[in-house]
């Protein structure tokens, strides 16, 4: 079990997920819950999650063609300072990509990749102690050609209790983070172009 102060450290090192401050309470509700090994079997063991929404005014397609986009998520999500793709292959599952986020670099790789419905992928560079990052994008077509959008972050750090907080700590400050990636897509579809 992790000591008090080697848990302050950690909660101090989860800078890289620290938010741009956005309008409070805008984006709807919050939502964080614990998966059993059961739900979330390609964990191994019991994980936090958060899932925010939000409906954009789109077809799913469109929103698609923005996610599946990989190395320019610089280009809509306000968060990030530069994208790139690192690797890619014959397929899109693998496919790498380097994030900068402030003086922050990630490495995101494609685990899911279903055509208008979803894209996962993992992120390497957080602090040692997350074991695992995951998001997920899933989309969800609606009446009058919207599309709602479900980011779903996904962090394991270990198991315990102290461990369980940590990684409710962590989605609860990514969630800020969540919502301004919603926002920016958001923006860049409903938005007209110049």
């Amino acid at each position: 079990m992790p000591s008090p102060a080697s848990l302050a450290k950690f909660f101090r090192s989860c800078r890289t997920l620290a938010p741009l401050a956005i309008e409070a309470g805008s984006f709807g509700q919050i939502w964080i819950r614990s998966r059993s090994i059961g739900l979330f079997a390609a964990y191994g063991e019991a994980v936090a999650d958060i899932d925010r929404n939000r409906r954009i005014a789109a077809d799913p397609q469109a929103v698609w063609d923005v996610l599946a986009d990989f190395g320019s998520i610089s280009s809509w999500a306000d968060n990030v300072d530069h994208s790139c793709i690192l690797t890619q292959g014959s397929e899109p599952i693998g496919t790498t990509r380097r994030v900068q986020i402030g003086r922050n670099a990630l490495v995101e790789t494609i685990t899911e990749f279903d055509t208008t419905r979803a894209l996962a992928y993992d992120v390497q560079g957080l602090p040692k102690r997350v074991r695992r990052f995951n998001n997920r994008w899933s989309l969800r077509p609606v009446a009058n050609g919207g599309t709602v959008v479900t980011l779903t972050s996904t962090v394991e750090i270990g198991s315990g209790p102290m461990r369980k907080l940590a990684e409710r700590a962590v989605c609860r400050v990514h969630v800020r983070q969540s919502d301004i990636m919603l926002a920016g897509l958001a923006n860049r579809l409903e938005q007209p172009r110049d």
